[in-house]
C-alpha cells in the first residue's frame, strides 16, 4: 500500500522499471532520492497532523497559535511530495524545509526543555534525512548545523540564552547527544557512500550485459540484412541474364525487356530501402537519434507508408488517441517496425471478407502496445521460427524489405521486447518500448 502511494507521487517518467540505457544510473539514483523525499514528507506530515489531533483533544496547548503552527508545518512538509510529483525543484525545497526546521528548533528548544526536550531528537534525524535523501556531502553540512545547535543549547550561559531545562546539567546531556549524533551520522555517511559505490558497480555490470545483448542483436540483424538483400540480388542477376539472352536474338522483344528493366528497378529500390532502414543500426547512432515521440502520430505515419493497393478494403483502427502517450525511440526505425507489422498483416488478411487491423494500448509502464489483425493466428508448427533471420512464408519479391528478425533486432536495440501472443483468438504481436524521459 505504501509503495503504491509513493509511486503515485513520483513523476510519470520514474514510475516504471528503469533499465538498459546509459543514463540508467542517474535515473535509478533520482528515483531513490525522490522516493525517500516522498516517504519523509508523508510520514512527517502525518505525524504532525496526529500530534495536532492529540494535543487538541487533550487541550494540551497554551494558545491556538501553537496548534496552527503544527498544521502549517504539516502543510509545508507535505508540499515536498507535491514538489516531487510535478518536479518543482524538489531538491531545493527539501533543503529549504530542513533549514526552516532548524530555524523552528532554534526558537522552540529553549522554551520546551532545552537540549533535553523531545524536540532535540530532530538534531539527529535531520542530518540522517539529508545524508540518505540528498547526498552524503550535503548531509555533512546539516550534521554541522545540528552539532552547532547542540553545543549552543548545551552551554546556554556562554551564549547568554535563557533555557528552560529538565536537567541540572545541560552540558552532560548535550555531550551525550553530540556523540550520538556524530557517530550515527558518520556511520550513515559511510554506509551511503558504500551503497552508492556498490550500486554504481552493479549498474555498470548490467550495462555491460546490455551491451553484449546489443552485439548479439547486431549479429542477428546482420544475418537478416544479408538474407533480405540476397532476394532482390537474385532477381537482379536473373533479369540481367534474361535481358542479355534477349539482346542476342535476332528479333528483340522490347516489351519483355522493359518488364525486366522494371523488375530490376524494383529490386534496386528494395535494396535501397533495406540500406536506408538499417543505416543507423549502430548503438551510438541509435542513442544519438533518440527522441520523445507521440505514439499515435508514429502509428499513423507508419500506416501511411503502406501502399493504397495493399490496404484497400482493410479497416484500420488506431485506438491510441492521447497526445500524452509518448515513447523514447529512434523515430525512423520504429516507424519502419510498425510499418512492417502493417505490411505483414495486410498480406496475411488480403483475401478475407472483412479484414481489419487494430493497434491498442495494453500498459503505460512500461509502454506496451498490441498489434492485432483479423487473422486466425500463426500455425503452431512455425511459431518458433517466425523470428529466424532466414525464415519467410512469402514468395520471392513480396514483403517490405524488413523482416520480423530485423524488427526484433530494432526493438532489442531500444531495450524493448517483441512477443507473439498465442492465446489471442486473432493474430497479435505485443511490443514493449521505453517510456518518454521527460
Amino acid at each position: 500500500m505504501l509503495s503504491k502511494i509513493v509511486t503515485f507521487f513520483l513523476p510519470h517518467t520514474l514510475q516504471g522499471k528503469i533499465e538498459g540505457y546509459s543514463h540508467s544510473f542517474k535515473l535509478v539514483q533520482l528515483k531513490r532520492k525522490y522516493s525517500s523525499m516522498i516517504l519523509v514528507s508523508l510520514i512527517t506530515s502525518s505525524l504532525l497532523v496526529i500530534l495536532f489531533i492529540i494535543r487538541y483533544l487533550l487541550k494540551d496547548f497554551a494558545s491556538y497559535s501553537q496548534l496552527y503552527i503544527l498544521i502549517f508545518a504539516a502543510i509545508v512538509v507535505f508540499f515536498q511530495a507535491i514538489a516531487v510529483k510535478f518536479d518543482l525543484k524538489p531538491k531545493l525545497i527539501f533543503i529549504l524545509i530542513l533549514i526552516f526546521s532548524y530555524g523552528v528548533l532554534f526558537f522552540r528548544v529553549p522554551a520546551t526543555g532545552g537540549i533535553s526536550s523531545p524536540s532535540g531528537i530532530w538534531y539527529l534525524v535531520q542530518p540522517l534525512f539529508a545524508i540518505m535523501v540528498l547526498s552524503p556531502k550535503i548531509g555533512l553540512f546539516f550534521l554541522l548545523a545540528s552539532l552547532m545547535q547542540v553545543i549552543i543549547f548545551s552551554t546556554p550561559q556562554i551564549w547568554n540564552i535563557e533555557v528552560v531545562s529538565y536537567f541540572h546539567s545541560d552540558l552532560d546531556y548535550g555531550i551525550g547527544l553530540f556523540i550520538i549524533i556524530f557517530l550515527v551520522s558518520i556511520l550513515t555517511f559511510n554506509y551511503e557512500k558504500n551503497r552508492v559505490r556498490a550500486e554504481k558497480k552493479l549498474l555498470r555490470i548490467q550495462s555491460q550485459i546490455a551491451a553484449n545483448k546489443k552485439l548479439a542483436s547486431m549479429g542477428t540483424l546482420s544475418a537478416g540484412i544479408a538474407h533480405e538483400i540476397n532476394n532482390p540480388l537474385m532477381i537482379l542477376q536473373g533479369k540481367l541474364y534474361l535481358i542479355n539472352t534477349h539482346l542476342q536474338k535476332d528479333k528483340i522483344d522490347r516489351e519483355r525487356i522493359d518488364k525486366d528493366i522494371d523488375a530490376i528497378n524494383y529490386s534496386i529500390k528494395r535494396i535501397n530501402d533495406i540500406i536506408k532502414a538499417v543505416r543507423t543500426f549502430s548503438e551510438d547512432e541509435i542513442i544519438d537519434d533518440m527522441q520523445d515521440i507521440k505514439i499515435k502520430d508514429i502509428i499513423q505515419s507508419a500506416w501511411s507508408l503502406i501502399p493504397d493497393e495493399k490496404k484497400k478494403g482493410i479497416i484500420f483502427s488506431n485506438q491510441i488517441n492521447s497526445d500524452e502517450l509518448t515513447i523514447h525511440v529512434n523515430p525512423e526505425l520504429i516507424e519502419r517496425v510498425f510499418a512492417n507489422f502493417f505490411d505483414n498483416s495486410c498480406y496475411a488478411i488480403r483475401d478475407q471478407e472483412n479484414p481489419w487491423i487494430r493497434v491498442s494500448l495494453i500498459s503505460q509502464t512500461p509502454m506496451t502496445l498490441s498489434f492485432m489483425d483479423s487473422g486466425s493466428g500463426i500455425p503452431p508448427e512455425i511459431r518458433e521460427r517466425i523470428l529466424d533471420p532466414f525464415f519467410t512464408t512469402k514468395p520471392a519479391g513480396e514483403g517490405s524489405g524488413i523482416g520480423l528478425s530485423l524488427t526484433k533486432g530494432i526493438i532489442n536495440l531500444h531495450q524493448g521486447q517483441l512477443k507473439y501472443n498465442p492465446k489471442s483468438k486473432h493474430t497479435e504481436f505485443i511490443i514493449e518500448l521505453p517510456n518518454s524521459t521527460t
